[in-house]
């Protein structure tokens, strides 16, 4: 079982690891606006979620949505990921930012997360619950270290290819309705 982790740990470096850190402040900017918009799309206030909270970014990557956050006024963002690359380009990336005093970057497992019960007033997971062996156990991890009052902010990838062309134009019908 080992090896299967090591060689999985590998070939995630090797996909994501080398992928992310090639990034540029400009490609970065490009994926913080893509939040940007996601979230204005769907009428929610970033700083409102974030300004003066203690935040989770659980699996990074080289940490797009940890800049977000610190950019709508987080106090603080624990950013974690299994791949030392990308805690390494997440930690040049605030640095690129001038957030490196409100981000910061962990190596770890949001299967087994190295924080006690109830730490983050937020926790944001994108796109990685539905890669781990279990699951269910990283969704309870997410939990236990989110506050009672707190806000999981979670993304998940669909089957099927269709969910967010259906949402999409059904938006397109909606906003024309008055």
């Amino acid at each position: 079982f080992t090896w299967v982790c090591m060689n999985y740990q590998e070939d995630y470096d090797k996909v994501f690891g080398e992928s992310f850190k090639q990034y540029e402040k400009e490609g970065l900017n490009e994926m913080v606006s893509n939040l940007e918009q996601r979230f204005k799309v769907n009428d929610i206030d970033a700083e409102v979620i974030f300004k003066n909270k203690k935040c989770l970014d659980a699996g990074c990557g080289n940490g797009p949505a940890s800049l977000y956050m610190a950019k709508n006024g987080a106090k603080e963002v624990d950013s974690i990921d299994i791949s030392t690359q990308n805690v390494n380009s997440t930690a040049i990336n605030a640095n690129k930012f001038d957030f490196e005093s409100i981000i910061n970057p962990v190596v770890g497992s949001v299967m087994n997360l190295p924080y006690p019960d109830q730490t983050f007033d937020v926790v944001w997971c994108y796109g990685v619950v539905h890669h781990t062996e279990s699951p269910d156990q990283a969704l309870k991890e997410l939990y236990r270290v989110l506050k009672t009052s707190g806000k999981l902010i979670l993304f998940l990838y669909g089957t099927g290819g269709i969910l967010w062309y259906i949402v999409n134009r059904s938006r397109e019908f909606t906003n024309q309705i008055e």
